[in-house]
């Protein structure tokens, strides 16, 4: 190759280095981790993770005005001298501050940072946040999007590193910084996080009406920044507690964006009320003695304790007279309520409810169709008053029906 030709190839890959320094592509604003190629066949678990319904903190371009000020270069020691580096060219630097996610020992920051004119160089990474905490570190992890998006440039350019929580839970913002050999900085903007508990609420389950049971079961997750993976759930009903419980149960597809908390599952049941009518219930998480309340974490429902029937009728039979009704206890669901008959106050006879009666069916969907009761007392001379009183377990009350039977006449002359 001639003299000539070697100068003019020169010229253009410098220029081309310029032009790349001057007008920096993007890497992915949010890249997933990368694997070293040794690795490259195990999938990342944010690849295999099923979606979670996680928050989304915000990004600035920069630090709000207010903000602490970031040092203008980095310390003696921090930012290594790379060989080789055109000392009459400004640093054409570029990067990306691509996650902060909490974990109980603090923010962990992830990003990267490189020098196109110092590319072997590892530069310094500064981050700093609102209340006045900083720590410095090294972009010298492996990034392979990095050079896939810049050849030449290398993959050791990203970071992963910690800053600690600040004490207060609220909303704090930490910024990043990086710095060239040349002592040249670029700001990589900067993610806010409440460090609140947070989670979400999945299910609101209603139960099977019983007696003594619960109402409902809440099922979900929560998390709280400052522990290792153990946060309190509360349950409020109309703003009192009625249920706290802490979480534990395995939470794969949770841990696949917050590994430090693995145990983030709960399951609560919510114990009945003796109130009729339409509750509010709210599921929060405990972080510090500070309730947040967590995503979908409330709901609405109704409670009914009544009890509902009839006596329908008291009808000669013979000897007997034969007393027809039904019962039904929501609380009690599909189950059979218990009825004691009694004539002028004296019970005589204790039925259950479990009878057919398709004619209820329409007014109680879900409670089904055996709730009828049908039995004979003796029958009496003279006027007397009939009583069926369905009694009631859990919250509520029983329900008493009567009517006047007259035997000589062979029906209940009054209904």
């Amino acid at each position: 190759m001639t003299t000539r030709k070697k100068i003019l190839r020169w010229a253009g890959a410098t220029l081309v280095s310029l032009a790349m320094a001057a007008t920096p592509q993007t890497v992915h604003a949010e890249p997933r981790p990368q694997l070293p190629a040794a690795s490259a066949a195990t999938a990342s678990s944010e690849d295999t993770a099923p979606k979670v319904a996680v928050p989304k903190p915000s990004k600035l371009e920069k630090p709000p005005a207010d903000f602490p000020k970031a040092p203008e270069k980095a310390p003696e020691g921090k930012a290594p001298t790379a060989t080789g580096a055109p000392a009459a060219l400004a640093p054409a630097m570029l990067g990306s501050f691509d996650r902060l996610d909490p974990t109980p020992s603090g923010f962990r920051l992830r990003g990267w940072a490189a020098d196109h004119n110092a590319p072997s160089a590892a530069l310094a990474v500064y981050a700093w946040d609102d209340t006045g905490q900083s720590t410095w570190s090294t972009a010298n992890t492996y990034r392979s999007d990095v050079d896939q998006v810049y050849p030449g440039l290398g993959s050791y350019h990203g970071f992963d590193f910690q800053i600690p929580l600040p004490s207060a839970r609220a909303g704090h913002t930490v910024c990043v910084n990086a710095y060239a050999p040349s002592s040249g900085s670029i700001g990589l903007g900067c993610r806010t996080w409440d460090t609140h508990a947070f989670g979400t609420n999945e299910v609101f389950t209603t139960e099977v009406p019983s007696p003594t049971g619960t109402v409902m079961v809440v099922q979900g997750w929560a998390i709280d920044p400052y522990t290792s993976g153990i946060a309190t759930v509360v349950v409020r009903r109309d703003g009192q507690i009625v249920a706290q419980s802490n979480t534990g149960a395995s939470r794969p597809d949770v841990a696949a964006y917050f590994p430090a908390y693995p145990i983030a599952g709960y399951s609560i049941g919510v114990p009945r009320t003796a109130t009729n009518g339409t509750h509010t219930l709210c599921v929060s998480a405990l972080s510090g003695g500070v309730e947040q309340t967590l995503n979908n974490g409330c709901t609405t429902y109704t409670e009914d304790h009544t009890t509902y029937g009839s006596l329908d009728k008291v009808t000669r039979n013979g000897e007997n007279a034969l007393v027809e009704g039904w019962a039904l206890d929501k609380d009690l669901g599909t189950s059979a309520m218990q009825v004691e008959i009694s004539v002028d106050g004296q019970v005589v006879r204790t039925v259950a409810a479990n009878t057919e009666r398709t004619d209820i069916v329409a007014g109680f969907p879900g409670y089904g169709s055996a709730h009828g009761f049908s039995t004979t007392i003796p029958a009496r001379p003279g006027q007397h008053t009939v009583t069926a009183r369905a009694i009631n377990q859990g919250p509520g009350a029983d329900g008493t029906w009567s009517k006047i039977y007259d035997s000589s006449l062979g029906v209940c002359p009054l209904s």
